[in-house]
């Protein structure tokens, strides 16, 4: 019976040595750890500008949306009254039951009988679209400008 239990513990003393042996081997490094966190660091680093230049693109592309959503009101306001001068977003909201964006700018300077300029600003700090025409451009013209 004592040389029973002398051999049972002997191969539960080896069972245990071969699982240490083989968790000892199913561990990574220190060195392996260390790589991976710096292939992460290198996807981030490269992940990033990417979303950056697609989230400037977006505002881009809302901020032209806009103004030429102005274009026709611009029209309606031209073909009643013979002229660019007066018009303003307030007046256009309300002789057209329009909802224009209060942040469009029409700067009174910028209107003449026969042109305008209309700018829309984007968020503070981001992309303004300028729309200009008629008039000395010969047909409406839409630029982004960054401030």
């Amino acid at each position: 019976m004592t040389a029973n239990l002398v051999t049972t513990a002997r191969r539960l003393k080896e069972r245990i040595e071969r699982r240490l042996e083989l968790a000892a081997e199913d561990a990574f490094t220190l060195t392996e750890l260390l790589i991976v966190l710096v292939v992460m660091g290198i996807l981030l680093e490269m992940s990033v500008p990417a979303y950056t230049s697609i989230q400037a693109s977006a505002q881009q592309k809302a901020a032209l949306t806009s103004v030429q959503g102005i274009k026709p009101a611009l029209a309606l306001y031209f073909s009643d009254n013979g002229t660019y001068r007066g018009a303003s977003i307030a007046n256009l909201n309300s002789r057209y039951n329009l909802n224009l964006s209060t942040k469009f700018d029409l700067p009174d300077p910028k209107l003449t009988d026969t042109s305008f300029c209309a700018t829309y600003t984007e968020s503070p700090g981001g992309y303004v679209a300028v729309l200009q025409g008629p008039g000395d451009l010969g047909s409406v013209d839409i630029a982004l400008t960054c401030p």
